[in-house]
Order: C-alpha cells, then sequence, then structure tokens
C-alpha cells in the first residue's frame, strides 16, 4: 500500500504561483479601472490624482473608500461592460477577477474568495 504525498509536484506549484500572480495582475489592473471609470479622483486627496485626471495612488484603498457611494446598479453595468470586452480566450485568473463585483475588489479578501470559486466551493459564475 503506497502512500500519496498531499504535497503539490513542482509542476503544480509553478502553475499555482503563475494562477496567482495573473491573479494579482488582474486585480490591480481591474481596481484602477473602476477607480478612473467612477471619477474617484475628482475628489481625491492626493494632488497628483486630480492633476492627471486618473487615479495615481493606492488604488486599493481609494477603491475600498469610494466604492460606497457608487449604487450597485452603476457597478453592476461597469461590470458588464468589462465582461463584454474582454476577449474570449482570456486565462482563468483574468476570468475569475472579472467576474466580481467592483465592491469585491478588495486584495486578501478576492484572494480567499478566487481560491474557493477555484475549488468548486464557493459562489459560482454566473451564466
Amino acid at each position: 500500500m503506497s502512500m500519496r504525498s498531499n504535497r503539490p509536484t513542482a509542476k503544480q506549484a509553478a502553475y499555482a504561483r503563475r494562477w496567482c500572480d495573473r491573479f494579482m495582475a488582474e486585480l490591480a489592473r481591474l481596481q484602477l479601472h473602476y477607480c478612473n471609470a467612477f471619477k474617484f479622483w475628482r475628489d481625491c486627496r492626493d494632488k497628483r490624482c486630480r492633476r492627471h485626471r486618473r487615479c495615481c495612488g493606492d488604488v486599493d484603498r481609494c477603491l475600498q473608500a469610494r466604492i460606497g457611494a457608487v449604487s450597485r446598479h452603476e457597478q453592476f453595468l461597469a461590470r458588464q461592460r468589462i465582461l463584454s470586452a474582454a476577449p474570449r480566450n482570456s486565462g482563468a485568473a483574468e476570468r475569475t477577477v472579472q467576474e466580481f463585483m467592483p465592491f469585491e475588489l478588495r486584495k486578501p479578501d478576492s484572494v480567499k474568495a478566487a481560491e474557493l470559486r477555484r475549488r468548486g466551493n464557493g459562489r459560482q459564475a454566473p451564466a
């Protein structure tokens, strides 16, 4: 009777690292997109954001602080625009991030939720 190790192989670990890197890169890109789409730079404390008319600071903190002022319907429409503009051949990590609503795009929470979705235990993606 052979005992299989629960540890992933080197190939599986490398795939998981690449998936996580792509997930975090898409998360940062999407956070910046939502900050700019909702024009949070208009009343930002950071002078660079107002001067360049785009978010130049910490997008994670900015999105968390200001997303409550945006109605859920506007957030839904913004997410639908992202989903319709996304290429059909985008990777699984990118699709996972794009399925999040803007108020869900918080780095620690998003990573945990993505892991649950990947394993099949979490909320399923909309059809």
